[in-house]
């Protein structure tokens, strides 16, 4: 797996943040799910946990702006989707 190229780091929730300074960092550093675990406190199954959300959160696309919701039109959305 390789990392995206442009990350829009804003768009990160605040639990994404934490696991990226907190797990992801110290894992690119070297050390394992095991060690960070033991130096958070938490089961190295759940270090893991919090990383595959951020991978999952990194690779979901962008939301889209709220301004530019899909609006419902009969029963086609203003996007073209059928509901």
């Amino acid at each position: 797996m390789t990392a995206p190229r442009d990350i829009e780091w804003a768009r990160l929730s605040e639990s994404a943040r934490a696991t990226l300074r907190d797990i992801a960092l110290p894992l690119s550093w070297g050390l394992s799910l095991d060690e960070i675990g033991t130096q958070l406190g938490i089961p190295r199954t759940t270090a893991s946990t919090r990383l595959s959300r951020l991978r999952a959160e990194l690779s979901a696309p962008p939301a889209s702006d709220p301004g530019s919701a899909p609006t419902v039109s009969g029963s086609t959305l203003s996007d073209g989707r059928r509901r």
